[in-house]
């Protein structure tokens, strides 16, 4: 009987795991295929900087930097974006004469909202969730907002601009303006990042309504939706180079049982939504 037992918890756990697996391989090749497979050869990437050529600053385009590191912001990332004029939310921070704003993620909030040890993703969603309420409420009349993170440096400002005009004037709810240089394929179709990005107001209101922990913010962006990007280097992340203490510093690179587990969770949280939170809502 013990032995029954027994083999019945293993086979149980070796389905759990091959579930698991399967599902984070579907997860993947959903990513792979809207990223660099036969959706974006078949969409066909527009040529923005043929078709549209306006480099004139939008007017009065709420910019942001979201600030969630430790130390101070380089110099020149910040006179890169200073035409943009931009204002500076701070994370977890003492209310600071250089910052426009202040909100606090603590991980208590995270666990009570995702019900899950799995912490860091749901912790990244909900820094995005804060930041995107407090943009909301200073600015509410306003349709787009451009947002890029403290590690960022603008590297061409007429491209950025040209682009954010495209963005603005074909009515995307999203657009991102960071290219991996690494990457052999420079793909229109936005996978990755928020390095940089446009997005509306409508579309930010959709993100504060769900409760995503299995997955930081933009990989549910580029797994849910079909969104663009640039395919030029518009901006350039500096990442750890810039400062090697971070507040929301990535994870270690998991094992197949826990991405296994990350998967069971994101799937978990397609069938069984939790409520939004209220107290971030907008």
């Amino acid at each position: 009987m013990w032995i029954r037992s027994n083999l019945l918890r293993v086979l149980a756990a070796l389905a759990f795991i091959s579930c698991g697996l399967l599902c984070h391989t579907s997860f993947q090749r959903q990513r792979a295929l809207r990223a660099d497979g036969p959706l974006s050869q078949e969409f066909g990437c527009p040529e923005v900087s043929k078709s549209f050529t306006n480099a004139t600053l939008p007017h009065d385009l709420p910019t942001f930097m979201l600030n969630a590191r430790t130390g101070i912001t380089p110099h020149h990332v910040i006179r890169s974006w200073s035409a943009f004029q931009p204002k500076r939310v701070c994370v977890n921070k003492q209310p600071l004469s250089s910052c426009t704003l202040s909100i606090h993620v603590s991980d208590a909030e995270v666990r009570e909202l995702c019900r899950s040890p799995f912490k860091w993703a749901g912790r990244l969603f909900y820094v995005y969730k804060a930041a995107f309420t407090v943009m909301l409420r200073s600015d509410p009349g306003a349709p787009y907002f451009l947002i890029f993170e403290d590690d960022t440096l603008l590297v061409d400002q007429l491209g950025l601009i040209t682009e954010l005009n495209y963005a603005i004037g074909s009515h995307q709810r999203f657009y991102s303006f960071f290219d991996d240089p690494k990457r052999k394929e420079h793909s229109c179709v936005y996978n990755f990042g928020t390095t940089a990005f446009l997005i509306h107001r409508s579309f930010m209101q959709e993100l504060l309504a769900a409760t995503i922990c299995s997955h930081p913010i933009d990989i549910h962006l580029s797994s849910s939706y079909f969104l663009l990007k640039t395919q030029r280097q518009l901006v350039r992340h500096l990442g750890k180079s810039f400062n090697k203490t971070l507040v929301n510093n990535p994870p270690k690179p998991v094992s197949a049982i826990e991405a296994a587990k990350l998967s069971i969770l994101a799937q978990l949280d397609r069938l069984f939504p939790l409520k939004p939170d209220q107290s971030i809502s907008s």
